[in-house]
């Protein structure tokens, strides 16, 4: 989450979706994603520094073939 690229005047709408998104999803990441349908990767490079993330959440039964969610 960049703070630089938020639009002048949306600074506190902003944070509270910060807020919500640690409180709801980032904090519990394990609990959120243990569900049946929903997966998280992490990618390390060969030094096993973080490269980057990957998370899906599906809908409990498939519409049209659609992905639930992708972060």
């Amino acid at each position: 989450m960049n703070r630089a690229l938020v639009p002048l005047g949306m600074e506190a709408a902003f944070e509270g979706y910060i807020a919500r998104a640690v409180r709801e999803e980032i904090g519990r990441l394990g609990e959120y994603y243990a569900g049946s349908r929903r997966s998280f990767w992490v990618t390390e490079d060969a030094a096993g520094a973080l490269v980057g993330t990957f998370g899906l959440t599906g809908q409990e039964t498939a519409v049209d073939g659609r992905l639930g969610e992708v972060l």
